[in-house]
């Protein structure tokens, strides 16, 4: 009897979450989930250990020169950090306040500052526009996430990724970036083993929405070979739009001691009737996919 795994509630978010931006994709869920947390916990041993060798993939020259990069919260993402500042780059980092307090609570700010030169400007306070004008006349490199979305603005510029998903950053960052009068670039860092590995790519920044497009492309990219890499798959559906229309594919979801069956193409939970039905192997409990089909079809019939 072909059976499916029951999924802890955040690992079907990260599974709904995926099939929005890739609608089309046959995905081995149980696998995709496991790569995911491996390169989140080889990012935290990257971290722990301090170990910051890693090899450019683009000139150093291009590396080094003053720029406005947006980087997404891929797997290597404090990596491209701490090898650009010991590269020698002048670093502001565009933060927010949670961000910054983040910062001061695990001493993030202190450990950046042994590594080289380095700023925070924390987006939401008032004089934030004038702090980052006068680090441009500083020479500084200014860095911005492009898909973090925290703060206190509403504001959005989007570019479609798929015919279920438009990716959203933050207009105030992608507008001043077309104003600044710098090179405009995407950098992400993966790691492979302990030496991440970076690369800089040119943005079209004639206008803030070309700018977004580009930036989205140059993430695609990135995502379409590595999708477990991005550490926010949790949350896109928070920071970006999504929709949720088609059934997608069913699994067993468990919250607390409760047991659903969810389809991660609608998002939808039905309680699950017959908890004796529930299988456990390797630690993982599965379920009939004839029960979760037969529920899922009773669920949109009477919808």
């Amino acid at each position: 009897m072909e059976k499916v795994p029951v999924l802890w509630l955040n690992e079907f978010r990260i599974l709904m979450n995926y099939r929005a931006f890739f609608p089309h994709d046959q995905l081995e869920p149980l696998a995709f989930l496991a790569n995911h947390l491996e390169t989140a916990s080889r990012q935290d041993d990257f971290l722990r250990f301090m170990v910051a060798d890693g090899a450019w993939q683009v000139d150093e020259s291009e590396v080094l020169k003053q720029q406005v990069v947006f980087y997404p919260h891929w797997a290597g993402h404090r990596g491209l950090q701490m090898m650009a500042l010991q590269e020698g780059v002048k670093m502001t980092l565009l933060i927010d306040e949670e961000s910054a307090v983040q910062g001061q609570k695990f001493r993030w700010d202190a450990f950046f500052a042994q590594l080289g030169d380095v700023e925070f400007i924390v987006a939401e306070r008032r004089m934030a526009i004038r702090e980052i004008y006068q680090a441009v006349a500083r020479g500084r490199t200014i860095a911005i996430s492009m898909d973090g979305n925290r703060g206190s603005s509403e504001r959005y510029i989007e570019a479609p990724f798929s015919e279920r998903a438009h990716f959203q950053m933050r207009s105030g960052g992608v507008r001043l970036a077309c104003k600044l009068g710098l090179p405009v670039t995407y950098a992400s860092a993966t790691l492979d083993g302990k030496n991440p590995k970076l690369t800089v790519r040119a943005l079209n920044a004639e206008s803030p929405e070309q700018l977004v497009a580009s930036a989205v492309e140059a993430f695609r990219l990135d995502l379409e070979s590595a999708p477990y890499a991005w550490k926010l798959w949790q949350r896109a559906n928070r920071d970006h739009r999504l929709s949720f229309p088609q059934p997608g594919g069913q699994f067993g979801v468990r919250y607390g001691d409760e047991r659903f069956v969810g389809d991660v193409g609608t998002g939808r939970l039905i309680p699950l009737t017959s908890p004796d039905s529930i299988e456990e192997l390797n630690g993982r409990e599965y379920l009939p996919l004839s029960q979760c089909q037969k529920l899922a079809e009773m669920a949109r019939k009477s919808a």
